[in-house]
């Protein structure tokens, strides 16, 4: 008995071992693949600021040619140079709060949240679209709670369409990670929760953006109060 139960843990390390090294080659080949396409590829023509920093825009910096002459470079990173404003979007939450006997409707009740508010980057000329959507979504809420006439009553709540422009959206970064950039980043977010909310005003952004071979581009932002 002890013997098969040996074997059969030798069979499993010996295939973590192999899938452990098919996961390595894969990573590899992909790591040598964007090496060399990135080196390969024509560099963009990047502008800097007066103390050398990359500049970027919302429509190049996750171009492969920007990748190429960011790689070819010693600092790895650039800034987006956009007049850019970070706003916090609310969301429609369940809610009973106020409503006797809630559990009995057959429709739900909802109410606009900001305990955890998206954390969105926008150009500062879509503020008022962004505002707009906002008004659009107390709106829809308030007219959802009041079509809730009865017991009875089956009514689907009917969300505004979003704007389409280009937003970023931030995530708070993990606790462990004790960079200078990501402490800035975090406090960003934690400001923008508080104080912007109502439009884009005081939170125009600083946006960092760093770059690797995986994945996409690591965008961290700073407001400037």
């Amino acid at each position: 008995m002890s013997k098969k139960g040996s074997i059969i843990d030798r069979m499993i390390e010996a295939a973590i071992s192999v899938l452990f090294l098919i996961v390595l080659a894969i990573l590899s080949m992909i790591s040598v693949f964007w090496y060399a396409a990135f080196y390969i590829m024509p560099q963009a023509e990047l502008p800097r600021a007066n103390d050398g920093t990359f500049m970027v825009n919302t429509e190049n910096y996750r171009q492969f040619h920007t990748y190429s002459r960011i790689f070819h470079s010693t600092s790895g990173s650039a800034e987006l140079t956009e007049k850019l404003v970070l706003r916090s979007i609310p969301s429609a939450v369940k809610t009973c709060d106020g409503i006797r006997n809630c559990e009995n409707y057959e429709s739900t009740f909802y109410k606009i949240d900001y305990s955890t508010p998206k954390s969105m980057v926008i150009k500062q000329s879509d503020d008022a679209k962004v505002s707009e959507y906002v008004k659009s979504l107390k709106d829809a809420v308030a007219r959802h709670n009041q079509s809730i006439q009865s017991f009875n009553s089956k009514v689907e709540l009917d969300l505004p369409d979003k704007p389409d422009i280009f937003n970023f959206v931030f995530n708070q970064y993990e606790s462990g990670t004790k960079s200078a950039a990501n402490t800035k980043h975090n406090s960003a977010l934690s400001y923008a929760q508080r104080s912007c909310r109502n439009n884009g005003q005081g939170c125009n952004v600083k946006l960092t953006v760093s770059y690797s071979y995986f994945g996409f581009p690591n965008v961290a932002a700073q407001v400037r109060r």
